[in-house]
């Protein structure tokens, strides 16, 4: 059984007004190690709500 959980990450501003992507995290079952692998996304840190860009553009921010 897969599933398909869908989770609001942060990301840069459009116009000055905040933006959230709705991403669909796919977690798969895997028969011989008995686990919920989940998927990795290229732009998220694993347990972060919101994308690298958005992260680094707020360290550039505070620079």
């Amino acid at each position: 059984m897969h599933q398909n959980r869908p989770i609001l990450v942060r990301d840069l501003s459009v116009f000055g007004r905040p933006v959230y992507l709705k991403i669909p995290l796919r977690q798969f079952d895997c028969p011989i190690c008995q686990s919920y692998p989940t998927e990795r996304i290229d732009f998220l840190d694993v347990k972060r709500w919101h994308t690298q860009r958005y992260e680094q553009n707020i360290y550039d921010g505070v620079k």
